[in-house]
């Protein structure tokens, strides 16, 4: 499988930023529990999905920049789908012992492949730490491999998609493929994969 960068995928939000940030409310009480409730690899696929809606990232910056952590003996940064998940980590002393200002900030989806993933990450071999929230794992997952499982579940949504059973898909991918998606979403043209 060929990995593909934003623009080869032809992602650029559809949404100004004014109409993400109309388009953001607070998550309710129910739903932000039941996000934590789900496994870590439960949360990456429903990471992987929002953040296609959304079109946007949340990571965790303070006065020098996005913030890494050293976790399982991997550097790693952390993404959220939303604000209020990421600020239920605030309360998780690794996350915050040493930030001077801690703040979430969203990032542009194309922004956030281009210049963070592919620009930053991937040539440093820093991991993704999906979706951390307390009392929970978080899946843990090379740039590599998590644009691999990105470009699927964006096909799927976006596009055409292969459901043979090659091995090449992740069983997880393929799971929530088979479960959520009876067809592919009729959006923005520019959206589908070449």
């Amino acid at each position: 499988m060929v990995i593909l960068k934003s623009e080869e995928l032809k992602i650029r939000p559809e949404l100004s930023l004014e109409e993400r940030q109309s388009r953001r409310s607070s998550l309710h009480a129910n739903e932000l529990t039941n996000i934590q409730k789900l496994d870590a690899n439960e949360r990456y696929i429903y990471f992987i999905k929002k953040i296609c809606d959304t079109e946007e990232v949340w990571a965790l910056f303070d006065d020098e920049g996005l913030q890494s952590f050293l976790y399982d003996e991997k550097w790693c940064i952390p993404f959220w789908t939303h604000e209020d998940i990421a600020r239920e980590v605030l309360g998780i002393e690794s996350f915050t012992k040493n930030l001077q200002n801690p703040k979430f900030l969203p990032i542009p989806i194309d922004n956030w492949i281009d210049e963070i993933l592919w620009a930053d990450m991937q040539p440093e071999n820093i991991h993704l730490f999906v979706q951390p929230v307390p009392k929970n794992d978080a899946k843990i997952i090379s740039v590599d491999e998590f644009l691999k499982d990105f470009t699927k579940i964006y096909s799927c949504l976006f596009g055409e998609f292969d459901d043979s059973d090659d091995g090449d898909v992740d069983g997880a991918v393929k799971k929530w493929y088979r479960q959520n998606v009876v067809k592919p979403l009729s959006g923005n043209p520019k959206r589908k994969l070449p």
